[in-house]
This record gives C-alpha cells, sequence and structure tokens, in this order.
C-alpha cells in the first residue's frame, strides 16, 4: 500500500517566483534591449540614465531570489 502524500501549495512563495521572473525579464530589456540601442541612451538626460540605472539594480536581485526559492524547494523534497 502506497501512503499519499498530500502537497500544500505555498502560493505565496509561487507569487515571489513569478515576480522574480518578471524582474528577470525587464533587466534583460535594460540590460542587452537598451545596449542595442547606443544612440538612444547617449541622448538620454540624466534623469532618465539613472532611472534605467535603478531599475537595473532593483531588478538584478531576482535572479537571486529565485535560485533561493528553488533551492528551498529542493531542499524540501524528496527522491525516491
Amino acid at each position: 500500500m502506497s501512503k499519499k502524500i498530500e502537497k500544500q501549495r505555498e502560493s505565496n512563495f509561487e507569487i515571489l517566483r513569478i515576480l522574480c521572473m518578471f524582474a528577470i525579464v525587464i533587466w534583460h530589456i535594460c540590460v542587452h534591449g537598451l545596449a542595442n540601442y547606443e544612440d538612444l541612451v547617449s541622448n538620454l538626460n540624466k534623469i532618465n540614465q539613472f532611472s534605467i540605472e535603478f531599475i537595473k539594480a532593483l531588478t538584478a536581485i531576482g535572479v537571486n531570489i529565485y535560485i533561493l526559492i528553488s533551492g528551498y524547494f529542493m531542499c524540501k523534497t524528496k527522491f525516491e
């Protein structure tokens, strides 16, 4: 007889993972998307350049949080 283990969903972590995925996409747009348009970035005023750098700084932590959450759930799983 196999004992069925019921998994309880932790929606708060799932929402945080979704937000981290979104942050990673935004970071890639800022770094790789805007890097192809050097003339656009060079013509931006200082406030817009600061805004882009600030967005890159905020969204760069998305990868770290995503990896920490994935590692947390991998530690809790049992491999059979």
